[in-house]
């Protein structure tokens, strides 16, 4: 019979095992709400916010929306679309019509970064009791409008403390060709070559979503008073030298340093420095 030390010690590496699994997952879940975040009909894009696990509830008044896909794979359960009214009201005036049938492209390719899709997805009745693993919110000028949320099936959770497929997950930027007004493409860092080519192939399908991209040349902070006063001709410094490498963001995330360029009288950016997760 092992002692008591022996069982803490058990214990604690399938908690560790466990919580490293779960910070993967999220990973994977903020990379497939940024998918999400981009396609949704908003007047201006929503942006992915950090993921969270536990108990904290994302919820709308209704006639909030709830979509729920089945998912399998590496990962095992129902990922889960809360829309709020305003949001799930611009989908169903939508030409379909149909709130799955909309949201059911990117869904599944949301699906395909944590596994595949089991089903279609499915409208719930009710907003779902059950505590979600993962959770990202959606937001829109600082305030939720959607949230996408992982329930992973009770009797997978003690299997998958022991990951065989890592989901670790970068975002770089990856080319397009220039008929093209945004970059679209998202990738996967996985752990070795044997799990890059399937990730791939299922990151593949993200290739349709458009990504809202920005090249910020610097920022600076000016009184109210200074704004109101601004005339034509006028000049602000910002707070980055002269030379100094800009500043490429995908939805929010810095993603790149570079230098500007001009292509056939417009303005370019030329990558010079791909920025990791780490860094970032």
């Amino acid at each position: 019979m092992p002692d008591c030390q022996s069982i803490r010690g058990a214990f604690m590496t399938q908690t560790t095992v466990d919580a490293s699994r779960l910070e993967q997952i999220g990973q994977a879940m903020q990379l497939a709400a940024e998918a999400v975040a981009a396609s949704l009909p908003l007047a201006s894009p929503a942006q992915a916010g950090a993921p969270f696990n536990g108990p904290r509830a994302i919820l709308f008044e209704p006639p909030a929306h709830t979509v729920v896909l089945p998912i399998t794979g590496e990962v095992v359960g129902e990922l889960v679309l809360i829309l709020d009214s305003e949001t799930a009201a611009l989908l169903v005036s939508s030409p379909d019509g149909n709130v799955c049938a909309v949201l059911a492209p990117v869904l599944h390719a949301a699906a395909a970064i944590l596994g595949s899709a089991g089903d279609d997805p499915r409208l719930a009745e009710q907003p779902l009791m059950d505590v979600p693993d993962v959770s990202v919110p959606l937001l829109l000028e600082g305030m939720p409008v959607a949230g996408l949320q992982l329930f992973r099936s009770e009797d997978r959770r003690s299997t998958e403390a022991e990951p065989t497929i890592p989901l670790e997950v970068l975002l770089p930027i990856s080319e397009t060709p220039a008929s093209s007004n945004s970059s679209r493409a998202v990738a996967q860092h996985p752990a070795d070559a044997g799990s890059k080519q399937g990730g791939l192939s299922r990151l593949d399908q993200l290739t349709h979503v458009q990504m809202e991209v920005t090249v910020e040349i610097g920022r600076t902070r000016m009184p109210v008073g200074d704004l109101l006063a601004l005339t034509p001709g006028q000049i602000i410094e910002l707070d980055r030298p002269a030379g100094a490498p800009v500043d490429l963001y995908v939805n929010g995330t810095l993603l790149a340093h570079g230098e500007i360029v001009v292509i056939d009288e417009d303005f370019g950016f030329r990558v010079t420095e791909i920025i990791t997760a780490r860094e970032g």
